[in-house]
């Protein structure tokens, strides 16, 4: 699972859980 917030980190190496409410690693997109 790469993403788990459609519309936050869609990043290839992201862990099971991107981001909360604020992306402290990529921009939300």
């Amino acid at each position: 699972m790469a993403v788990s917030i459609p519309g936050h980190n869609r990043r290839a190496g992201a862990g099971p859980v991107d981001d909360g409410p604020a992306p402290p690693k990529t921009l939300p997109g």
